[in-house]
């Protein structure tokens, strides 16, 4: 299993982009959402949780400050012996897509998104020494729109974030 850190301001376009790479990868996923709210409000179709199930997801897991949820998508409803069977476990994935951390794991991937380049810049400085220079893959967003690569990081639209990808899922 990989792990694909989404690192960004908000509104620089993780979410689109993170529903976007899930709806093209050829692969099973799973995505993890940290947000900077007390408790989650998980009201399907507004939530980037539910954009991230909505995208094929096979699990997503809200984390707020007080509390976290488990998402996982069913075909109908299960009864209490199906739960408990699948307490403590969740499918396995071949790729974990986590946005908004800024303590990326080792070995992880790393996606920056952002608006701007000051918006990249104060990114990079959040996660400064939690992480080595070629975990970055790629960057996405608004600023993308402008340039095609920034501090010789690609700036990539859809489909050349699905590639890189899957090179990495691949290595």
């Amino acid at each position: 299993m990989k792990v694909l850190v989404f690192l960004g301001s908000s509104g620089s376009g993780k979410t689109t982009n993170i529903v976007e790479l899930i709806s093209r990868l050829n692969c099973s996923v799973g995505t993890v959402k940290f947000m900077h709210h007390e408790r989650l409000d998980i009201e399907p179709s507004r939530k980037d949780t539910s954009k991230h199930v909505e995208a094929g997801s096979m699990f997503t897991i809200g984390v707020a400050r007080k509390e976290t949820v488990v998402r996982i998508p069913v075909n109908e409803r299960m009864n209490y012996d199906e739960i408990e069977k699948m307490l403590g476990v969740l499918p396995m994935v071949d790729l974990v897509i986590v946005e908004s951390l800024f303590s990326p794991p080792k070995g992880s991937g790393i996606i920056i998104s952002g608006c701007d380049e000051d918006d990249l810049e104060g990114n990079l400085k959040r996660i400064r020494g939690s992480y080595s220079r070629d975990q970055i893959l790629a960057v996405v967003g608004k600023v993308c729109e402008s340039q095609s690569s920034w501090n010789d990081i690609p700036c990539v639209d859809a489909e050349g974030l699905t590639k890189i990808v899957t090179r990495f899922i691949d290595s």
